[in-house]
């Protein structure tokens, strides 16, 4: 159930809704949601696209991008003049999967190092999907121009991630440059960084 429109900047805002139990419990009952890492109440923002970029949403989860993602980008770009000045709207693409798998999904649809920007969220949490998620990254970003910018808590308790084994791990294979460009310590909460991959010289 719709509950708000909340306005981000001018022209961008998210859609606020509400799952009763019976409807979240018939989501993650869907197929392909056994193992869901849906989090109720989290909804995604479309900037880039409005301002005229080619975007490629990713998702573990199919329905979070049937049931949030695509609303939110239809709900920001339908109406005209809601796009930057000049720019054209491009029409967004979605992907659902883990990790392991996309690249070969990538490759069936050419887009292997094509990305010019990789953006991603709280997706550094677990050491094993780490290695994934470089693998995908060194996969997808354009080569010598291509950079991933990563927003993670510096430490996930009682999963083991974190910015620190990631920037480990990205030292270690030697392909990029790692380095914080922000660092938010509030005190209130856990520290979070923001990670910007570029390619090695």
């Amino acid at each position: 159930m719709l509950t708000g429109i909340v306005e981000i900047v001018p022209g961008v805002s998210l859609l606020k809704g509400r799952l009763s139990s019976h409807e979240t419990t018939q989501m993650l009952q869907a197929e392909g949601l056994a193992e869901s890492d849906l989090i109720p109440g989290k909804y995604e923002g479309i900037l880039l696209l409005k301002a005229g970029a080619e975007v490629h949403f990713q998702d573990y989860n199919q329905e979070v991008l049937r049931a949030l993602t695509a609303p939110n980008v239809a709900a920001n770009t339908a109406a005209s003049g809601q796009h930057a000045e000049g720019c054209t709207l491009r029409r967004p693409r979605y992907f659902a999967g883990d990790w392991t798998g996309l690249p070969c999904l990538l490759e069936k649809e050419g887009l292997l190092a094509t990305y010019d920007v990789i953006l991603s969220a709280e997706t550094v949490y677990n050491l094993d999907s780490q290695r994934h998620l470089l693998k995908c990254i060194k996969q997808g970003l354009r080569p010598k121009v291509g950079q991933a910018w990563i927003a993670a808590k510096s430490y996930y308790f009682g999963v083991g991630g974190g910015t620190a084994s990631f920037i480990q791990l990205v030292d270690r294979d030697g392909t990029f440059e790692v380095k914080a460009v922000d660092v938010i310590d509030d005190g209130a909460s856990n520290k979070r960084e923001i990670l910007l991959l570029s390619f090695k010289a």
